[in-house]
């Protein structure tokens, strides 16, 4: 099946329901197909953030949050699911260094992505990727870590 197929596949059918947590059942013309919500949900995604590089549009949050703190929940939440308990003061030390990180790239991420930090280290803004849809706010926490964390030497 060519790429073109599925594309065709894929904006012409129907959405019949969800099989599983991952997987949904779509129906074009007599045939039934599984689709991995959760690949198609990242593609979609990936595809919106190059689509809208440098045009975002921002959600304005309604307190800025400090990056210091956003970025030592997600450290604590990182304890919870692995075997290694980093000390507080290396925590500490990881989130003053990604902090500081950011708030040197602050100018790029709010010109090509709409992320706002001022320069106390504070989040007031986030891109819109896709239009209607509002990201999991109890994911910022792990989203500013990654930032920092892999996309801070590469930018």
């Amino acid at each position: 099946m060519l790429c073109a197929d599925l594309l065709g596949i894929v904006r012409h059918c129907t959405y019949i329901g969800m099989a599983d947590d991952v997987f949904a059942l779509l129906q074009h013309d007599t045939h039934l197909f599984l689709a991995n919500v959760v690949n198609l949900s990242k593609e979609l995604m990936y595809q919106q953030v190059l689509r809208r590089f440098a045009h975002f549009t921002a959600i304005q949050l309604s307190e800025p949050a400090p990056l210091p703190e956003l970025i030592m929940l997600a450290l604590k939440e990182e304890d919870l699911y692995s075997d290694s308990n980093e000390n507080d003061d290396l925590k500490e030390k990881i989130a003053e260094m990604n902090t500081e990180l950011l708030k040197e790239k602050a100018e790029m991420l709010e010109e090509y992505f709409g992320i706002y930090i001022d320069g106390h280290g504070n989040l007031s803004r986030l891109p819109v990727i896709l239009d209607q849809y509002m990201p999991d706010m109890d994911r910022i926490p792990e989203f500013v870590l990654c930032l920092g964390n892999d996309v801070g030497s590469r930018i």
